[in-house]
């Protein structure tokens, strides 16, 4: 299910040539978003209602498996999970880089909608991956990636070509919005969608605007998605007092990078909004403070709003 919200004129009546990438917008003024969650917090040792107190506690695949059903059915179009998630913790005597897509490759079975999962950017990874979740039969199942600096982006293009032609898109991150067009061909080469990891929707939309461009020189589309934490509760008050909470218990800022929402349902769906009629993104990627309960505020508040206020095409 997609979600077609409300393109605001400043993005409309922009004249640039790389504006004129979303000409679709003049006509119609809409946009269609996809929305996804993140459920990296149902990981082993995390914080959350359905976090374990153990150091050597083990992800509970029956909830985690719940959770993304709960998702795919309540209208979100794919979760996904990031690199802190882990299978089960023994501190740093292993390593966990791979567990995502390992707990991806057990649960797809049980999708309905996408499941997105990160791993690390070499093409060793992206081939294990591509195997495992190659094998999926319901819904459709991504690969996230994180680009560096020093990474080998032939042999990374060349594994994400394997994996396209085996069904699994490849998500590659960006941190940095100052992206050079050299970057951006270099992105575009590897990439079927874009993560912001970004926090300021103006410095986002120049990125997305670079990106678009780059993809559209080479004949392609890649939808730029933006990541937002959220912390949602009955009033801002509330809300500020469990992201609060939560920073006390993890014993670090919360959303580090990201751009956040500290409020109601309101709050969030009006940033959604904001962010896709700015042009700064083609959707969201939802990261919740705590779960269940900012999923469950999602799902019966924040996509009903954003249905509410818009079209909605299945």
């Amino acid at each position: 299910m997609s979600i077609e919200l409300a393109a605001c004129s400043e993005l409309t009546n922009l004249k640039s040539t790389v504006a004129q990438l979303d000409m679709s917008l003049a006509s119609e003024h809409t946009k269609t978003a996809s929305v996804g969650i993140d459920l990296s917090l149902l990981g082993a040792n995390c914080t959350g209602e359905y976090a374990v107190s153990s150091p050597l506690d083990q992800v509970d695949y029956r909830k985690l498996i719940t959770a993304m059903r709960t998702a795919h059915d309540g209208g979100i179009d794919f979760v996904s999970l990031n690199s802190t998630f882990a299978t089960h913790s023994l501190g740093k005597t292993r390593d966990s880089s791979l567990d995502g897509v390992h707990a991806a490759a057990k649960i797809a079975e049980f999708a309905t909608g996408g499941i997105c999962v990160e791993t690390c950017a070499t093409p060793e990874a992206i081939n294990i991956a591509t195997d495992l979740l190659a094998k999926q039969t319901a819904g459709w199942a991504g690969i996230t990636i994180p680009l560096h600096e020093n990474s080998d982006f032939a042999a990374l293009a060349a594994a994400a070509a394997d994996a396209r032609a085996a069904g699994i898109p490849v998500t590659v991150v960006i941190t940095n919005p100052k992206v050079s067009p050299e970057r951006a061909k270099l992105v575009v080469s590897i990439a079927d969608s874009i993560r912001l990891r970004v926090s300021n929707p103006h410095e986002a939309r120049g990125a997305r605007f670079a990106l678009r461009a780059a993809a559209k020189e080479a004949n392609r589309d890649l939808p730029v998605m933006a990541e937002i934490g959220i912390v949602i509760s009955a009033t801002v008050p509330a809300a500020e007092e469990r992201a609060l909470l939560i920073e006390e218990i993890n014993g670090c800022e919360i959303f580090p990078g990201l751009p956040k929402v500290i409020g109601t349902v309101y709050d969030v769906a009006d940033t959604v909004e904001s962010w896709v009629g700015l042009g700064a993104s083609d959707g969201v990627v939802l990261v919740p403070g705590s779960l269940p309960t900012d999923l469950a505020s999602v799902l019966r508040g924040v996509l009903p709003l954003l249905k509410a206020r818009s079209i909605v095409s299945e």
